[in-house]
Formats: C-alpha cells, structure tokens, sequence
C-alpha cells in the first residue's frame, strides 16, 4: 500500500500525459526492476552522511581565493546594448 501511495503522483502525472497504460507500464516496469529499494538505500546513505558530518563537524570552509564583488558595473553598456 505504502508503494502505491507514494507513486500517486508519478501515476497521475504520466496517466495525464500519456494515458493510463503507459502509466501502469512505467510503474510496473520500476517495481521490476527494483528502483524503490535504490531510492531507498540512496536516501539512507545521504542521511547518514549529513548526520555524521553534523555530529562530527565535518564541514569546512574552502577558500577560493576569490572576492566579494563590492563595486557596482551597469547591466547594460552606455551604447545600450
């Protein structure tokens, strides 16, 4: 049931583009070939990641050696264009 909630807008999305069976066909043809569990473990790797680097205090600054940009250019050059 879970699965099917979830496609709800996949399926009405496609079934409203195309039609029906294109929309069942495409749904049946992710469940074959198992995406839900590739969505699955895709979501659990980025979430551990973020928890460690929040827990661990990872993140860091990279300088790029690059500058704000604090003077003001015109969009549009004075010949107009």
């Amino acid at each position: 049931v879970f699965l099917v909630a979830q496609a709800m807008p996949y399926l009405v999305s496609v079934w409203s583009q195309q039609g029906i069976f294109v929309a069942i066909s495409r749904y049946w043809k992710q469940l074959i070939t198992l995406s839900p569990l590739h969505f699955i473990f895709q979501a659990k790797v980025i979430g551990i990641y973020v928890t460690n680097e929040l827990r661990a205090g990872g993140a860091q600054y990279i300088a790029t050696g690059r500058g704000l940009p604090i003077d003001r250019r015109p969009f549009l050059s004075e010949g107009g264009g």
